[in-house]
């Protein structure tokens, strides 16, 4: 795991700006996206991703905070992701899919 010290010294030596500057802009960056999870607002960032906050209500009734970060929100991260396995109402488009794969387009 990356530690904060590896994060400063990456961003110094990235933008050439002044270790203490960075300490400050990187520090704030955080607290912001700090802020921004515990509203329950969540947060997107091209370069980062998404960090979704989600109330779950479990089977006894009790409720819990759920934070979900997605690298690559883009790429199906959300609803309409698929999954893997998949029911039978899905066979044809597996074998669509595999035709094609094995260059067959008749499929």
């Amino acid at each position: 795991m990356k530690t904060q010290q590896e994060l400063m010294e990456h961003v110094t030596t990235a933008t050439g700006v002044a270790r203490a500057d960075v300490r400050k802009v990187v520090e704030a960056a955080f607290a912001f996206v700090r802020e921004s999870v515990k509203t329950g607002e969540g947060l997107v960032h091209p370069s980062l991703g998404a960090i979704k906050v989600r109330q779950r209500t479990g089977k006894d009734g009790t409720s819990k905070t759920v934070y979900r970060f997605d690298p690559d929100p883009k790429a199906g991260g959300g609803k309409g992701k698929p999954r893997a396995g998949g029911g039978a109402g899905k066979a044809g488009g597996r074998k669509a899919r595999r035709a094609a794969k094995a260059g067959d387009e008749t499929a």
